[in-house]
């Protein structure tokens, strides 16, 4: 099984192919770094029934829209229009409204951008129902194209030391920051120390160890966190295989399987679903300021990030 806890020697022998070497992390200081995440997690580790959870389910993929002709167009439209810089980066654009166009959502989030340009820019009533028209297209293709089988997905939540390590170095993460040799290449071992912290990986197929093959079957992976309580989650730094799932999705599915871990005390029906803004002036860590934050509670403070000081 992936989550089985590593001898010794197989821990430095793993942590050497990482090609880490630069960091002060001597294989001696990795063990004992490995000790303490354990340690950290055993709280956790009850509720998830182990050092980790694989949460089987299944799903139907929509189809990703964003290389389509008709999307490439209305991107040149709205870029023309100043539309796209003032206000759709910031409304996650591309992983909300168009890699989701197949489903009723995204055609919901298509009228909420047509209501937001009549609204609140100044664009001209000849360029509005020309908008219209790239919209309708787009739609038109949406109900040509089918969405897929249903899926079955592996969510695998771990607290294992190797899960830590190896963010950056997953086959959907190479431009991350946490790889070792990037500019934030030992903040994943401060994340790791954080006695409510754990490693998302999606995968079509049950993972069954840490080796190149069983990595390369990752499709999906992000990071999180817990409150104190286990009441509240909130998982961040998202990374994809883009040709096979998008963020927005990957989101969706993680929503899923968090929904079975998560406490709800108070036996609220509908969990509560809102942005994060993780900052990395309090937590000391990189974080890609698409933090999500999960609860049953109808409080929506901020999940604090606490990570403790790296010392070994």
């Amino acid at each position: 099984m992936f989550d089985k806890k590593m001898t010794e020697k197989e821990l430095k022998d793993f942590y050497e192919t990482l090609d880490c070497h630069g960091y002060g992390f001597g294989t001696h200081r990795i063990v004992r770094w490995s000790e303490k995440v354990h340690e950290k997690h055993k709280n956790l580790r009850k509720i998830l029934g182990g050092i980790g959870k694989v949460i089987k389910m299944s799903k139907s993929v929509p189809v990703v829209m964003y290389r389509t002709g008709e999307y490439r167009n209305l991107i040149s439209f709205l870029k023309d229009q100043s539309i796209y810089d003032s206000y759709l980066e910031d409304y996650d654009f591309d992983h909300k409204i168009f890699q989701q166009e197949c489903t009723p959502s995204g055609a919901k989030l298509s009228r909420h951008l047509l209501k937001y340009v009549k609204t609140y820019t100044h664009t001209s009533k000849t360029n509005i129902l020309q908008l219209e028209q790239y919209l309708s297209t787009l739609g038109e293709t949406k109900k040509r194209l089918k969405v897929n089988d249903k899926n079955e997905w592996h969510c695998h939540i771990t607290t294992s030391p190797q899960a830590f390590m190896l963010l950056g170095h997953y086959p959907t993460d190479h431009g991350s920051c946490f790889r070792f040799g990037g500019c934030a290449g030992t903040d994943k071992m401060r994340i790791a120390l954080m006695p409510t912290s754990f490693v998302l990986l999606l995968s079509k197929h049950e993972l069954s160890g840490w080796n190149t093959q069983n990595r390369n079957n990752i499709i999906g992976r992000c990071w999180g966190y817990f409150n104190s309580t286990f009441t509240k989650c909130t998982i961040t730094n998202k990374y994809t295989k883009n040709n096979v799932l998008t963020r927005a999705y990957m989101l969706d599915l993680a929503e899923k399987a968090i929904r079975k871990i998560i406490k709800n005390p108070k036996k609220n029906k509908s969990i509560e679903s809102y942005k994060s803004s993780l900052n990395r002036d309090s937590s000391g860590v990189y974080t890609n300021g698409d933090g999500q934050t999960f609860t049953y509670d109808k409080d929506k403070t901020q999940n604090t990030l606490k990570v403790p000081r790296l010392s070994l």
